[in-house]
Order: C-alpha cells, then structure tokens, then sequence
C-alpha cells in the first residue's frame, strides 16, 4: 500500500515548467527544514516517457498524464516529531506561478502514551 499516490493530469502542452519544493518544521514558526529544491519538470518527463514508452508517436506535442507512487520503503526511517509544512510551487519559463501549494502534517513520537492509546 502507498503512502501517498499522485495522479497528474496536464490538459496544455507546456515546455517549461519548474517545480520547487521546501519542508518547513515548527518551532515557534515554521523554520526551514534540510530538505528543498527544486526541478524542472517538463525535462524530467521527457526524459520518464521514454524510457518507459512504448508507442514512439506520443513523445512529442501531446498532453501529459503522470501517475507516480510513493512507497514506504522510499521514506526515511525516523524524523523528529512536531509540526511540519511542504510548499509546492509551479512556475512558467517567466516566473509567473501556476500553482502554489501548502501541506501540512505531523509527526509523533511513539513512546509510553502512544502505546497505551493503542489499546
């Protein structure tokens, strides 16, 4: 079972568009947390379609539909507890964001009271 099971899909052909993406941790405000960068994803598709296409007419000039999987080996083991954000932004060529996004979760330390809430 994923932990997390994305489906994209792109109705426009675009040529250029940049994914960033920063993890944040909250201590009194959410802090940077090691973890940002950023990719550009049109290349990057590119590059996944042919390697995994079969049909050699759909690599040029068509829509994009992307399904990707995050499985629970691919997580890191341990991270420290609290309050976490992930910001998501997609960009054009010329900077201009398509699509910005805030997630939001948390993770808890398992201990004494944790057990015992699993009862």
């Amino acid at each position: 079972m994923p932990l997390l099971h994305v489906v994209i899909n792109v109705p426009k052909v675009y040529n250029y568009i940049m994914i960033q993406y920063n993890l944040y941790y909250k201590f009194k405000t959410y802090q940077p947390f090691l973890i940002n960068g950023e990719f550009e994803a049109c290349a990057t598709l590119r590059d996944y379609q042919r390697a995994t296409n079969q049909d050699p007419l759909n690599d040029y000039n068509r829509t994009y539909v992307v399904d990707s999987v995050f499985r629970k080996e691919y997580a890191p083991q341990s991270i420290p507890a609290g309050d976490y954000r992930m910001d998501l932004r997609f960009a054009t060529k010329s900077n201009v964001t398509m699509l910005s996004l805030q997630a939001y979760f948390s993770a808890r330390r398992k201990g004494v009271l944790g057990s015992m809430l699993d009862w």
